[in-house]
């Protein structure tokens, strides 16, 4: 129970950083980057699986804070049907920091991420995990708006006490300020 009020608390804190600020950089503020990815988890440790998650795994909205920082919370559902088994619903939410190592949205931008989740699974028995962890990705640029990214992620999971690898690609839509 403990981990889930943190977690509670530490999502709060995270969506308190995307609050309306003014400043020199407005122009960079009001960017937003609209994205989903697929991608493909695997469970390390504390009991091992893989789980494939194509056209979306999560949808994603960044908040630029400035040219280098964005501030992205995201959102996921997923449901499992196993054969002669009860199906798995998982509901995920969770708050990344992106830190772009160069400003130039023109060329691609390689990233580190760390981020705070939250996820509900509902089976035969329902539980709530908190995980942290981090990523390094990049952005590939395709047009003026548009770009790919790529990432390699490592969570850990406290209810379960189970490290997690998370390699996700999706797509990215800018608006401009």
């Amino acid at each position: 129970m403990i981990s889930v009020r943190f977690g509670i608390a530490a999502m709060a804190a995270c969506l308190l950083a995307v609050a309306p600020v003014r400043g020199d950089a407005q122009s960079i503020e009001s960017t937003k980057e609209f994205g989903f990815d697929a991608g493909v988890q695997f469970g390390l440790s504390g009991g091992s699986y893989t789980s494939f998650n194509l056209p979306a795994q999560r949808l994603r909205v960044g908040f630029f804070r400035s040219p280098r920082v964005s501030v992205e919370p995201y959102g996921s559902l997923n449901y499992n049907k196993f054969s002669g088994r009860d199906g798995v619903t998982t509901i995920g939410f969770g708050t990344g920091m992106l830190y772009h190592l160069t400003q130039n949205r023109a060329a691609s931008q390689a990233y580190v991420r760390p981020f705070a989740e939250v996820n509900y699974i509902n089976s035969p028995t329902s539980r709530t995990q908190f995980q942290l962890g981090g990523g390094l990705g990049i952005k590939v640029p395709w047009r003026e708006r548009i770009s790919t990214r790529f990432e390699a992620a490592m969570g850990y999971d406290f209810k379960d006490s189970a490290t997690i690898l998370n390699l996700t690609a999706g797509l990215s839509f800018f608006t401009l300020p």
